[in-house]
């Protein structure tokens, strides 16, 4: 499942609660409202849903990205993304897959952060079991979609939940 099927899935995020918390009325605008805008895609939320894919969700990395050289300075480079863009699914030159790869591991090697992703313990959730994907017992995270972490270790709490 990639990452815009999860985001349909019914049920409630975390975001949607914080902005319930500054009002209900600013969580229908941002989240539930049929007719609000359409979120901008940017480079740099791209690049942060590639890190999150790389770090708790490897597996999904195939239904959610394409690693292609291109460039968009020219006719014939705008007509090579468009191209790419065909297949659905994020776009990212290899330069961009080497770096979040490098951000991954440096984030692996780190202590601190190994140890809340290693030692984080699931919440339970309201969703079919059918949702959940857990990451391969190679992959140094283990971690479900649409679920929660929190440390025992520490008093953080850490979101596992694609953005």
């Amino acid at each position: 499942m990639n990452n815009d099927e999860y985001q349909k899935l019914p049920g409630v995020s975390s975001h949607q609660l914080i902005a319930m918390l500054e009002s209900p009325a600013n969580c229908w605008r941002k989240y539930i409202d049929p007719q609000r805008p359409q979120q901008e895609t940017t480079a740099s939320l791209t690049f942060g849903t590639l890190i999150h894919c790389l770090a708790l969700n490897p597996h999904t990395f195939d239904d959610e990205f394409l690693v292609a050289d291109y460039e968009q300075r020219s006719k014939a480079g705008k007509e090579r993304y468009a191209q790419l863009k065909q297949y659905g699914l994020k776009v990212i030159k290899p330069e961009e897959h080497d770096r979040a790869r490098a951000i991954v591991t440096k984030l692996q090697c780190n202590p601190e952060s190994r140890a809340l992703l290693r030692h984080g313990k699931e919440r339970a959730n309201n969703y079919p079991a059918s949702t959940k994907r857990i990451a391969p017992a190679e992959s140094p995270v283990g971690c479900s979609q649409r679920s929660e972490a929190t440390s025992h270790r520490t008093e953080n709490n850490m979101e596992y939940r694609p953005s």
